[in-house]
């Protein structure tokens, strides 16, 4: 398994990927040539079944870029289809409690971090694989150290028990959610509120003061920058299907297409 998150965390380097919602295998052959890291199926935000992310997963990976998932919640089915469909890496949506952030080991990691279900599927290539050659028991060390368990802090819960959550055994790192902790903490879409900045200050340096890895979605380049500047592991910019509404959206008004409605939005 080449985890480029991982990889790039070790040299100090930030990594960068990208939402799909668009459940395309061209989106992924396409984006490949960008120079993304990773590419994270979301199946919380959007309609993908398990078998539509089983297969993009591989094709991701079959691409060189990390495939990375983020899953539904914290149950058990939700974290092992992805890991035994070969993830690198799971973001694990709306943590509030120490007991879930156990949970998420426990289902996420082999024995002895956690209870990680064993059965030879495209994870170790079925038993076939260069993953497998070492046996059962190094594969399962290697996976362990391999495969990324990354909770989102988006909750003012989370954000109280941080420093408890990233020293969890198992936890590789956090991932901050602007949108829902802004709304969360009452501050909806406000990242410039002394109430948001303190908490995604106090996230990273937890995250550094543990020596793992903080991650955060930026929709702007501005927001991308500040992350930058704040010491992030990894940045996950854009949505693709958002990211492809603006280009159109933009190349329209240069060529002067579209009809302006009563609210100002150009329409074709």
């Amino acid at each position: 398994m080449q985890n480029r998150i991982l990889e790039k965390a070790k040299k100090g380097e930030i990594s960068y990927g990208t939402f799909s919602h668009l459940k395309s295998s061209v989106t992924v052959d396409a984006l490949a040539y960008v120079g993304l890291d990773y590419f994270i199926v979301d199946t919380e935000h959007a309609p993908v079944a398990t078998d539509e992310a089983d297969e993009l997963i591989a094709l991701i990976a079959a691409r060189g870029m990390s495939p990375v998932v983020r899953v539904k919640n914290t149950d058990r089915g939700s974290i092992l289809n992805a890991l035994d469909s070969g993830a690198h890496a799971l973001i694990i949506p709306n943590l509030k409690t120490l007991d879930e952030a156990k949970r998420i080991v426990e289902y996420g990691k082999f024995t002895p971090v956690g209870e990680r279900g064993f059965c030879p599927t495209r994870d170790c290539a079925w038993g076939a694989g260069p993953q497998f050659e070492g046996g059962m028991v190094e594969y399962m060390k290697q996976a362990n150290e391999n495969t990324l368990l990354i909770p989102q802090c988006e909750t003012k819960e989370c954000v109280e028990i941080v420093e408890e959550v990233i020293n969890t055994p198992g936890i590789d790192g956090l991932f901050i959610g602007p949108m829902d902790l802004s709304i969360n903490l009452g501050v909806p879409g406000d990242f410039d509120s002394p109430i948001f900045k303190d908490a995604v200050a106090k996230t990273v340096k937890a995250c550094k003061d543990a020596g793992k890895l903080s991650l955060g979605f930026a929709g702007s380049p501005e927001l991308a920058a500040s992350y930058k500047a704040e010491g992030y592991s990894s940045i996950a910019y854009g949505v693709d299907v958002m990211m492809l509404q603006s280009a159109y959206t933009k190349a329209l008004a240069e060529i002067g297409a579209g009809v302006a409605g009563e609210d100002g939005v150009k329409y074709g």
